[in-house]
Protein backbone atom coordinates (compact mmCIF):
# COMPACT_ATOMS: atom_id res chain seq x y z
CA UNK A 1 0.00 0.00 0.00
CA UNK A 2 2.90 2.32 -0.66
CA UNK A 3 0.93 4.61 -2.93
CA UNK A 4 -2.07 5.30 -0.06
CA UNK A 5 -2.26 8.40 1.25
CA UNK A 6 -1.61 8.62 5.05
CA UNK A 7 -1.53 11.08 8.02
CA UNK A 8 1.97 13.64 8.34
CA UNK A 9 2.79 15.89 10.58
CA UNK A 10 6.03 18.09 10.05
CA UNK A 11 8.48 17.17 12.53
CA UNK A 12 8.69 21.36 13.68
CA UNK A 13 5.07 21.15 14.22
CA UNK A 14 5.07 18.11 16.44
CA UNK A 15 7.79 19.15 18.42
CA UNK A 16 7.64 22.94 18.60
CA UNK A 17 7.20 22.64 22.32
CA UNK A 18 9.98 20.14 22.64
CA UNK A 19 11.09 17.24 21.71
CA UNK A 20 11.05 13.74 23.19
CA UNK A 21 13.13 10.46 22.83
CA UNK A 22 11.14 7.77 24.30
CA UNK A 23 8.31 6.98 25.53
CA UNK A 24 6.03 9.20 27.79
CA UNK A 25 2.69 9.25 28.59
CA UNK A 26 -0.39 10.41 27.05
CA UNK A 27 -0.54 14.15 26.59
CA UNK A 28 -3.26 15.48 24.59
CA UNK A 29 -1.47 18.26 23.26
CA UNK A 30 0.33 15.99 20.76
CA UNK A 31 -2.94 14.32 19.90
CA UNK A 32 -4.73 18.07 18.62
CA UNK A 33 -0.70 18.78 16.96
CA UNK A 34 -1.64 15.82 14.92
CA UNK A 35 -5.01 16.65 14.07
CA UNK A 36 -4.46 20.67 13.54
CA UNK A 37 -1.75 19.80 11.26
CA UNK A 38 -2.07 16.72 9.90
CA UNK A 39 -1.32 16.79 5.94
CA UNK A 40 -2.85 13.49 4.07
CA UNK A 41 0.43 12.20 1.78
CA UNK A 42 1.43 9.59 -0.23
CA UNK A 43 3.12 7.15 1.65
CA UNK A 44 5.74 6.04 -0.63
CA UNK A 45 6.85 9.88 -0.41
CA UNK A 46 7.54 9.87 3.10
CA UNK A 47 8.57 6.71 4.44
CA UNK A 48 12.38 8.17 3.71
CA UNK A 49 11.54 12.24 4.15
CA UNK A 50 12.52 12.98 7.58
CA UNK A 51 11.30 16.39 7.52
CA UNK A 52 8.05 14.48 8.61
CA UNK A 53 6.51 11.79 11.07
CA UNK A 54 4.04 9.34 10.18
CA UNK A 55 1.63 8.89 13.13
CA UNK A 56 1.37 5.35 13.91
CA UNK A 57 -1.52 3.51 15.95
CA UNK A 58 0.45 0.98 18.24
CA UNK A 59 -2.45 -0.99 19.75
CA UNK A 60 -1.48 -2.96 23.08
CA UNK A 61 -3.73 -6.14 23.60
CA UNK A 62 -3.53 -7.15 27.67
CA UNK A 63 -6.20 -9.80 29.11
CA UNK A 64 -6.39 -8.56 32.63
CA UNK A 65 -7.91 -12.72 33.25
CA UNK A 66 -4.88 -14.40 32.28
CA UNK A 67 -2.24 -11.51 33.37
CA UNK A 68 -0.70 -11.39 29.88
CA UNK A 69 -0.02 -9.26 26.90
CA UNK A 70 -0.46 -10.45 23.24
CA UNK A 71 2.59 -10.50 21.35
CA UNK A 72 3.38 -11.98 18.22
CA UNK A 73 6.35 -12.33 15.47
CA UNK A 74 5.64 -9.56 12.22
CA UNK A 75 5.87 -10.80 8.72
CA UNK A 76 4.69 -9.00 5.71
CA UNK A 77 5.61 -6.11 3.34
CA UNK A 78 7.33 -4.02 6.23
CA UNK A 79 11.12 -5.83 5.55
CA UNK A 80 12.42 -3.21 8.47
CA UNK A 81 9.60 -5.29 11.16
CA UNK A 82 9.63 -8.67 9.56
CA UNK A 83 11.01 -11.46 11.96
CA UNK A 84 10.88 -9.51 15.16
CA UNK A 85 8.51 -9.96 17.90
CA UNK A 86 5.90 -6.86 19.01
CA UNK A 87 3.00 -6.44 21.36
CA UNK A 88 1.46 -3.52 19.23
CA UNK A 89 -0.99 -3.90 16.86
CA UNK A 90 -1.80 -0.96 14.08
CA UNK A 91 -0.38 1.04 11.62
CA UNK A 92 -0.70 4.19 9.48
CA UNK A 93 -3.43 6.76 9.57
CA UNK A 94 -4.77 6.42 6.49
CA UNK A 95 -7.19 9.52 5.07
CA UNK A 96 -9.90 7.73 5.11
CA UNK A 97 -9.66 7.65 8.94
CA UNK A 98 -11.42 10.80 10.45
CA UNK A 99 -10.72 10.23 14.33
CA UNK A 100 -8.01 8.21 15.83
CA UNK A 101 -10.56 6.20 17.61
CA UNK A 102 -11.03 5.27 13.84
CA UNK A 103 -7.44 4.07 12.58
CA UNK A 104 -7.61 2.17 15.99
CA UNK A 105 -10.79 0.07 15.27
CA UNK A 106 -9.63 -0.56 11.81
CA UNK A 107 -6.48 -1.38 12.81
CA UNK A 108 -7.48 -3.58 15.54
CA UNK A 109 -10.44 -5.86 13.46
CA UNK A 110 -7.70 -6.28 10.22
CA UNK A 111 -5.02 -7.37 11.66
CA UNK A 112 -7.13 -9.47 14.86
CA UNK A 113 -10.08 -11.65 14.86
CA UNK A 114 -11.68 -9.46 17.51
CA UNK A 115 -14.18 -6.69 17.40
CA UNK A 116 -13.49 -3.71 18.60
CA UNK A 117 -16.61 -3.69 21.24
CA UNK A 118 -14.84 -6.76 22.98
CA UNK A 119 -11.87 -4.24 24.28
CA UNK A 120 -12.10 -1.23 26.50
CA UNK A 121 -9.25 1.17 24.83
CA UNK A 122 -7.55 4.04 26.75
CA UNK A 123 -5.16 6.10 25.04
CA UNK A 124 -1.85 5.35 26.93
CA UNK A 125 0.94 7.56 25.55
CA UNK A 126 3.63 8.45 22.71
CA UNK A 127 6.62 6.47 21.03
CA UNK A 128 9.21 8.97 19.52
CA UNK A 129 12.78 7.17 18.76
CA UNK A 130 14.78 8.49 16.43
CA UNK A 131 17.80 5.82 16.35
CA UNK A 132 16.81 3.81 12.81
CA UNK A 133 15.52 5.47 9.97
CA UNK A 134 12.32 3.87 10.07
CA UNK A 135 11.93 5.04 13.41
CA UNK A 136 13.23 8.79 12.44
CA UNK A 137 9.64 8.61 10.09
CA UNK A 138 7.40 7.31 12.76
CA UNK A 139 5.84 8.48 15.96
CA UNK A 140 4.05 5.85 17.93
CA UNK A 141 0.55 6.51 19.71
CA UNK A 142 0.21 3.73 22.20
CA UNK A 143 -3.02 2.64 23.14
CA UNK A 144 -3.99 0.27 25.92
CA UNK A 145 -6.64 -2.67 24.85
CA UNK A 146 -7.88 -4.61 27.49
CA UNK A 147 -10.05 -7.86 27.35
CA UNK A 148 -12.12 -8.70 30.48
CA UNK A 149 -12.60 -12.06 29.66
CA UNK A 150 -10.71 -15.18 28.75
CA UNK A 151 -10.32 -14.44 25.07
CA UNK A 152 -8.46 -16.97 22.58
CA UNK A 153 -7.43 -14.09 20.04
CA UNK A 154 -6.74 -15.04 17.02
CA UNK A 155 -4.48 -13.20 14.19
CA UNK A 156 -5.72 -11.96 10.78
CA UNK A 157 -3.49 -11.05 7.82
CA UNK A 158 -0.33 -11.51 6.19
CA UNK A 159 1.37 -9.00 8.09
CA UNK A 160 1.30 -11.78 11.31
CA UNK A 161 3.18 -15.20 11.42
CA UNK A 162 2.14 -16.51 14.64
CA UNK A 163 1.04 -15.24 18.47
CA UNK A 164 0.25 -16.01 22.00
CA UNK A 165 -0.22 -14.79 25.48
CA UNK A 166 2.59 -13.27 27.30
CA UNK A 167 3.38 -13.07 30.96
CA UNK A 168 5.39 -10.61 32.51
CA UNK A 169 8.27 -13.05 32.73
CA UNK A 170 8.11 -13.65 29.25
CA UNK A 171 9.11 -10.28 28.65
CA UNK A 172 12.38 -10.54 30.32
CA UNK A 173 13.20 -13.19 28.34
CA UNK A 174 12.47 -12.43 24.91
CA UNK A 175 13.76 -9.77 22.15
CA UNK A 176 11.22 -7.47 20.72
CA UNK A 177 11.71 -4.79 17.95
CA UNK A 178 12.22 -1.17 19.00
CA UNK A 179 8.84 0.07 20.17
CA UNK A 180 7.84 -3.10 22.01
CA UNK A 181 11.49 -3.12 23.79
CA UNK A 182 11.05 0.60 24.89
CA UNK A 183 7.63 0.02 26.06
CA UNK A 184 8.16 -2.91 27.79
CA UNK A 185 8.63 -2.00 31.37
CA UNK A 186 5.30 0.53 30.77
CA UNK A 187 3.40 -2.90 29.94
CA UNK A 188 5.25 -4.87 33.03
CA UNK A 189 3.42 -1.98 34.78
CA UNK A 190 0.04 -3.00 33.37
CA UNK A 191 0.06 -6.36 33.99
CA UNK A 192 0.95 -5.90 37.69
CA UNK A 193 -1.91 -3.70 37.78
CA UNK A 194 -4.33 -6.16 36.73
CA UNK A 195 -6.91 -3.06 35.27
Amino acid sequence: MKNEKIWCIEKSKLFNEGYFHGYVNHDISFNSKIVSNKKNMNRSLVETNEDYKQPITYIVIMNVTRDKVFGYIRQGNEDRLTDKWSFGFGGHINQNDLTFVAAVAREVEEELDIEINDLVVYPAGYINLDNSPVNRVHFGLVYKAVIREDYDLKLRGFENKSGMWLSADDLDSMQFEDWSEIIKPVVKEWLSQKK
